[in-house]
């Protein structure tokens, strides 16, 4: 009887070493391309319009029906893949969050690319009708 009791305690216990875990959902942002680039100068502006993901790249769709790829300042920048929210500094905006953007536009073509100083080069395709430096980002109210 200890003999099969063992057996059955050693059989539950192999059981239970061979369940995996279950593995924890990616996050629904993850994938998300986000361009980080090095300090250079670029000629200011800004563009107001709405924070938005396509083909996983980070855009900003403009008023003016624009839709540009956006690089970050890699010092001041974090990118939450969790909740689709990338701040700057201390401002923080959401995938569809109604923005505007500082910084710079650039015509960027794909072989252009390498001429930039980056921590994080934008994919070919997320580079817009136009790619725009960012350097701050204000969440506009309603």
């Amino acid at each position: 009887m200890r003999r099969t009791l063992a057996a059955v305690a050693v059989a539950s216990l192999a059981l239970g070493a061979c369940q995996a875990e279950p593995s924890p959902a990616p996050a629904p942002w993850a994938s998300v391309h986000v361009a980080l680039y090095r300090p250079q100068f670029v000629e200011m502006g800004i563009v107001p319009g709405v924070l938005t993901s396509h083909e996983d790249c980070l855009f900003i769709e403009s008023d003016t029906g624009e839709t540009y790829g956006v690089g970050w300042p890699v010092e001041f920048t974090t990118w939450d893949p969790w909740s689709g929210t990338i701040r700057v500094r201390q401002v923080g905006a959401r995938i569809g969050d109604r923005v505007t953007i500082g910084g710079g536009i650039e015509e960027i073509s794909p072989s252009e690319i390498g001429l930039w100083r980056w921590a994080r080069p934008p994919r070919p395709d997320c580079l817009g009708d136009g790619f725009f430096f960012a350097s701050g980002i204000e969440i506009e109210s309603d």
